[in-house]
């Protein structure tokens, strides 16, 4: 799956006179970095989960930290107009996040203060940075979504966060489901190493296009995908499940499997639940950082 990043630039006009804020969300991945313009003509934060997107760029993310900044701070410029009035910038990012800095092995970026950077770059501008997966459920769910929630980011690994009545869970902020360990093939593996999107390509070596409907590997990588589920449902009780990430895009030929083993084998007080792929999962984590500096703002 392909990690990304996204840049959003917006203008909202509300009747609660919070106007002409300018808020750009950035969206850090492992291979590409995606900017996105949003249509944010909207008066309440529960449409952002449908804005329409005006357009997009991207270019590849680099391994290299000085080398990413100076492709970003291009992009930025070059893309969003006044960028040096800009209200906020919201960063969702792969990686462990700490005291405002990245570290993520995939990219060999340890303690990356790219908050630092760009407030040097933009001095009257707020910055929020937040984990990709984490950021990615707020912009999985609708905001007016009241209940308990889960969203599951395959990519190259496993990611997510919890939903409770429209807000991130506190207490489990800091879950990283991948990591979960599993005796498999006489081994532990990690949950992700064989329920990820990438684990899935690379076993298969074909994209999901090109596999049909009825491959037994569909119901195969439903079956690794159960496995964690079959620990996380009875944990934390979930009302809904939301697929995200770029597996979710043939989420029609597993989602279907992976409900039926779940209605037929788990034990949950909220059986039965809602499983379904996000809407437009590409842009998942871009919404999520928008609504994000939303509720930074403090919008209705």
């Amino acid at each position: 799956m392909q990690l990304i990043i996204l840049v959003s630039f917006s203008l909202i006009s509300t009747c609660y006179n919070i106007s002409m804020n300018r808020i750009l969300t950035i969206d850090i991945g492992g291979t590409k970095t995606r900017l996105v313009w949003f249509d944010t003509n909207f008066s309440n934060i529960s449409e952002a989960s449908a804005a329409p997107i005006l357009r997009e760029f991207q270019f590849p993310t680099p391994n290299s930290a000085d080398e990413f900044m100076s492709l970003l701070l291009n992009a930025i410029r070059d893309n969003s107009p006044e960028s040096e009035n800009l209200t906020m910038i919201s960063i969702a990012s792969r990686g462990v996040i700490k005291n405002d800095m990245i570290s993520t092995r995939l990219l060999s970026w340890i303690n990356f203060p790219i908050v630092s950077k760009l407030q040097t770059e933009f001095s009257n501008t707020r910055i929020l940075l937040g984990n990709d997966a984490k950021i990615g459920t707020l912009g999985a769910f609708p905001t007016n979504f009241r209940g308990r929630g889960l969203y599951l980011a395959l990519g190259t690994g496993v990611g997510g966060g919890l939903i409770i009545d429209g807000g991130l869970s506190d207490d489990l902020s800091n879950m990283e489901f991948g990591h979960i360990q599993f005796l498999r093939d006489g081994k532990w593996q990690k949950w992700q190493d064989f329920a990820s999107g990438k684990a899935f390509f690379e076993k298969h070596q074909r994209n999901g296009e090109e596999i049909p409907f009825d491959d037994p590997a569909w119901r195969e990588y439903a079956e690794n995908l159960y496995v964690g589920l079959s620990v996380l449902i009875p944990t934390i009780y979930p009302e809904k499940i939301i697929i995200g990430g770029g597996i979710s895009e043939y989420f029609a030929k597993f989602g279907g499997i992976l409900s039926d083993l779940i209605e037929e084998n788990v034990w949950s007080p909220t059986l039965p639940i809602e499983i379904i792929g996000a809407d437009e999962s590409r842009y998942t984590v871009n919404r999520g950082a928008l609504i994000h500096a939303l509720q930074k703002l403090d919008l209705p």
